[in-house]
């Protein structure tokens, strides 16, 4: 299996790892509320399941990105692009999603925007080496 493969693989991995969490999450919040609530923001919940909430939307909202460009260079054969550091889109996202679930801090969440521009750095990268081709 190549380098971006795997991130692909691990990606989807990482997205079923934050949302299985997200179901027991609710319970504990329902049955100590006593409300069947769900606000999609997370807004209904406190401390981690808030930031949960909003890390599974952010890895949602990114993922579909991160996975087409991948599989584009799967499919035309420019994965000599991408595998070199495929890996580090994978570790940037866990990253960014893992500060997230810490805190939200003022420098976390500035921490967290570093990892997000390494995502979206690799993602214009590969797609102007694959254009230039």
């Amino acid at each position: 299996m190549s380098a971006t493969e795997s991130t692909i693989l691990w990606l989807v991995v990482w997205w079923g790892f934050l949302l299985v969490q997200l179901p027991a999450i609710r319970m504990l919040a329902s049955k100590s509320t006593g409300s069947m609530i769900f606000d999609p923001n997370g807004n209904d919940l406190e401390g981690y399941g808030r930031r949960l909430t909003r890390s599974l939307a952010n890895t949602q909202e990114n993922i579909p990105l991160y996975i087409g460009v991948l599989l584009f260079a799967i499919v035309t054969n420019h994965q000599e692009i991408t595998n070199v550091t495929a890996c580090w889109l994978l570790y940037a996202r866990i990253a960014q999603s893992t500060v997230h679930l810490i805190s939200t801090s003022t420098p976390m969440i500035m921490l967290r925007f570093s990892f997000f521009l390494v995502q979206v750095g690799l993602i214009i990268y590969w797609v102007v080496q694959m254009l230039m081709l």
